[in-house]
């Protein structure tokens, strides 16, 4: 399996450390650091691609999955274990305490800190950093970055054929 985009891997190397820091390891090599994002990584995109084949094999369509096509995938990969048969009787504590995970306060916690509708007086982890590393203390390091503020106004220009922007293409649609 190919190496995931640095950017991608760059983005999940901070969740990793903060794994690692709520496991009880306040330090580890970059090496180390790194082979553990890569395993997180592979480790998603299996899932995602179970996720996926379930959705498509139940739905016809792998864009359309519901929590059995996630829980399956999970029982493929590993993370629960599949039903015990011999008990004559379904067992569905994995897929009640999933559920309930996705319902319940920590999930609405983290759902309301990544959509950013919510204000927080604690400092995330990305504005820390971007604060620890500017010397002047201002965003004008990061402008037209992903990090930063976009450059609205510069047009891009598209080469090779009949229409020359991205907006003249949007209004012939």
């Amino acid at each position: 399996m190919a190496r995931p985009p640095s950017m991608f891997h760059a983005f999940l190397r901070p969740s990793i450390l903060q794994i690692l820091r709520a496991t009880g390891y306040h330090s580890t090599r970059p090496a180390v650091l790194d082979t553990l994002t890569d395993i997180a990584a592979r480790y998603l995109t299996l899932l995602c691609e179970k996720t996926a084949g379930n959705a498509a094999n139940n739905h016809g369509d792998a864009g359309d999955y519901d929590v059995v096509d996630v829980r399956m995938a999970l029982q493929e990969v590993g993370a629960l274990l599949p039903d015990q048969a011999w008990r004559q009787e379904e067992d569905m504590r994995g897929v009640e305490e999933f559920i309930g995970w996705f319902a319940g306060p920590r999930m609405r916690e983290m759902m309301e800190m990544g959509s950013g509708d919510t204000e927080s007086d604690a400092t995330d982890y990305l504005a820390a950093l971007k604060k620890k590393h500017s010397k002047t203390g201002d965003d004008a390091k990061w402008q037209g970055t992903i990090f930063g503020k976009s450059t609205d106004g510069n047009e891009i220009l598209v080469e090779g054929g009949p229409i020359t922007s991205i907006s003249e293409w949007i209004s012939q649609r």
